[in-house]
């Protein structure tokens, strides 16, 4: 009776941390999309905005939501949010990351679950949690590579992150929050 126990312990621990998924685009999470945006960013979800991108990873037990949006009026965008929190003027390389990130001397990005974008790869397999599937990977357009942006980091707890990154040449606002275990 102890082994049958101690398998149930191991194997609900092994469920709960062990599994691995991404899904991006689907309908539920098209749905949340602009209530998550609005819960986590502190900042109405704009009336011109085109949802572009919307995904969830979860690896382990750490969590990653992504929620890319296009705003036509960015520059009023821009004006509501650098009125609420401090951003940056810098440039992004997605998905490029080091130690001294294009000379500023830290990785602003180093404590965000990075989305599966701009690989070369178009599939990914994950294990949500007994068996193994393979999910399609899809890029955002006008994302990747180099790019002037506004960065913040909106909060930034010991197992939690969330930051705001904003393309004004693209007109694209990229919001992550990242739950670490």
């Amino acid at each position: 009776m102890l082994v049958l126990i101690f398998f149930f312990i191991f194997w609900g621990v092994f469920a709960a941390f062990g599994g691995s998924d991404y899904q991006a685009n689907t309908f539920t999470l098209k749905q949340e999309a602009p209530i998550e945006f609005t819960e986590n960013s502190k900042l109405e979800y704009p009336s011109d905005a085109e949802l572009i991108h919307t995904s969830f990873s979860n690896w382990g037990a750490n969590v990653g939501r992504d929620i890319i949006i296009k705003v036509e009026d960015i520059d009023s965008f821009i004006k509501i949010a650098t009125k609420r929190y401090k951003f940056n003027e810098m440039t992004m390389d997605f998905p490029s990351h080091n130690r001294e990130y294009l000379g500023y001397g830290f990785d602003p990005f180093q404590e965000t679950l990075n989305p599966p974008f701009c690989l070369e790869t178009k599939t990914m397999k994950v294990k949500p949690r007994y068996y193994q599937v393979t999910r399609k990977l899809t890029d955002p357009e006008n994302f990747c590579g180099k790019r002037e942006v506004y960065y913040s980091q909106l909060k930034r707890e010991t197992e939690l992150s969330i930051i705001m990154v904003i393309l004004p040449k693209e007109g694209l606002v990229w919001l992550n929050r990242s739950d670490w275990f």
